[in-house]
């Protein structure tokens, strides 16, 4: 890792790297689960992945850099996710 991309700002990543970095995260996989956003148990990060592609509309996660609609429902995603954790600590 270089030390521009150590210092970027979450804005900065972008939506798919975002998206990459989120669906790493079990507490993610929690929200998702808990807040109804799908219908299964997400237990990794690629059942993560495929939750955020149903979400969002999307066929990969890299159609985050170019498709401006599921770019809108992924930031609303994120930010529902930051609130919740906000909330939980």
């Amino acid at each position: 890792m270089t030390t521009s991309t150590k210092h970027r700002t979450w804005s900065e990543l972008g939506p798919v790297t975002q998206a990459a970095l989120r669906c790493k995260e079990p507490a993610f996989w929690a929200f998702l689960w808990e807040n109804d956003f799908v219908s299964w148990k997400i237990e990794n990060e690629e059942t993560a992945a495929v939750a955020v592609r149903t979400i969002c509309e999307i066929e990969s996660r890299s159609r985050l850099a170019e498709h401006s609609e599921a770019q809108a429902i992924w930031h609303d995603l994120d930010n529902l996710y930051q609130a919740w954790l906000a909330r939980e600590r």
